[in-house]
């Protein structure tokens, strides 16, 4: 028997119906690769929506709260979040929304206050 490893692959995810839609998401949206259920904000919970994906495997649901992966091809398919955090790690490098608006902020506060002293 011969083990392998898998290769180390970025990926770029959101968590459905959690975070804003990417444009990746939405477009796909658009080309009826991914169909919306119950994706109303103001009428449905997080437990109600719910979304198909076509990938090249079939047709898969993801629930509200599921993470949506695009792959290094392009694809999209859903993982349910104790299977991504045990399999996934933040990359390098990489900040998520909030840390980059607290950078940002903290260095504006390091310009002005330079400005005015």
């Amino acid at each position: 028997m011969t083990k392998y490893r898998k290769k180390p692959v970025e990926v770029v995810v959101f968590k459905f119906y959690v975070d804003a839609f990417p444009d990746w998401f939405t477009d796909a949206v658009t080309e009826n690769q991914v169909i919306l259920r119950n994706c109303n904000y103001s009428k449905y919970s997080i437990d109600e929506a719910s979304c198909e994906i076509k990938t090249l495997e079939g047709t898969m649901v993801a629930n509200g709260g599921d993470y949506i992966i695009k792959g290094i091809k392009g694809e999209l398919y859903p993982c349910k979040p104790d299977i991504f955090e045990a399999t996934y790690e933040k990359a390098e490098g990489t900040l998520n929304v909030d840390e980059g608006v607290k950078r940002f902020f903290e260095k504006l506060e390091d310009v002005l206050e330079e400005a005015t002293q």
